[in-house]
């Protein structure tokens, strides 16, 4: 009978601390303000959003809890614009003082008359957004730097693991890092409203989380 009250124990204070880490990171997301968040808030932000998501423990929580299933994200589909002319492409999405900025791209030329009325005219009704599962949502591609495609889950880890969110890292393995090398790139290519491209993102990443009425749920 000891032990498997001392289980039963132990079973309730992981689920008890479980609960504290996940309902802490989201009250810290939703109190944070990502509208105005700088980029030490926003590394701050990635190692949250690495515990929450990358490490699962949102959806640990969510299973514990007896929810089904996965909750579901929307966001911002990546441009469409592949090829030689298209340096850098971005989903984006994030909003900053009012300013949502959506779908970024880089041409290595310049546009001709039409091709820029051809542009307005596919993108004059606004971005094309997506609802999919977490996981979907994470393993989605948010970048894509020349040939490389980076994910929203290659976001969270960069800033985390390489930027100083949890580790500060600046060695790359160029076999291993292909998506951090392309994200290094997309820092000193592109600045979105008051951030580098990358911090954009990941801000984007926080609000489109909070957005879901079934990450909510939870709290």
């Amino acid at each position: 009978m000891k032990n498997v009250t001392t289980k039963h124990h132990l079973e309730a204070q992981e689920l008890a601390d479980l609960s504290a880490s996940v309902l802490g990171d989201l009250a810290w997301l939703r109190n944070g303000d990502l509208n105005t968040a700088d980029e030490a808030e926003l590394r701050e932000l990635s190692g949250r959003l690495r515990r929450l998501l990358v490490e699962g423990s949102l959806q640990r929580l969510r299973k514990a809890r007896g929810m089904k299933g996965e909750p579901r994200i929307t966001s911002p589909v990546l441009p469409d614009a592949t090829g030689p002319d298209v340096g850098l492409t971005q989903a984006g999405g994030v909003t900053r003082a009012g300013a949502k900025v959506t779908g970024a791209r880089i041409w290595n030329r310049a546009l001709s008359a039409a091709e820029i009325k051809a542009e307005y005219e596919l993108h004059k009704e606004g971005p094309a957004t997506r609802d999919q599962t977490l996981s979907n949502w994470l393993s989605s591609t948010s970048f894509k730097v020349g040939n490389v495609s980076v994910t929203r889950r290659d976001v969270i880890c960069y800033v985390a693991n390489k930027l100083g969110g949890v580790h500060l890292d600046a060695e790359r393995n160029s076999t291993k890092d292909a998506a951090y090398i392309a994200l290094d790139q997309a820092r000193e290519a592109l600045r979105i409203l008051d951030l580098d491209s990358v911090y954009a993102e990941l801000a984007a990443i926080g609000q489109q989380l909070l957005d879901s009425p079934e990450v909510l749920a939870l709290t």
